[in-house]
This record gives C-alpha cells, sequence and structure tokens, in this order.
C-alpha cells in the first residue's frame, strides 16, 4: 500500500514537469497567449 502511494506520488510529480516543460515551450512559441495561460493558472 505504502509504495503503491509512493509510486502515484512519483508518477504525479513526473506528470506535473512535464506538464510545466510543455507550458514553458508552448509560451516560448506563443507569445500573445501568454496572459491567457496566467490567468488560467489562478483558478
Amino acid at each position: 500500500m505504502v509504495r503503491c502511494l509512493e509510486e502515484m506520488r512519483t508518477l504525479r510529480t513526473e506528470m506535473r514537469t512535464m506538464l510545466e516543460e510543455s507550458k514553458l515551450q508552448y509560451v516560448e512559441v506563443d507569445d500573445d497567449n501568454y496572459e491567457e495561460i496566467i490567468v488560467d493558472e489562478n483558478d
């Protein structure tokens, strides 16, 4: 049980890292939507 929770936490961290990396790339590619992205994060 504990090991399963640790694996899920690791997966979640990896997913968050991937999302942040893709978000950074998206911001670099499309600066016009940067403000919209910030608004979405605050929700």
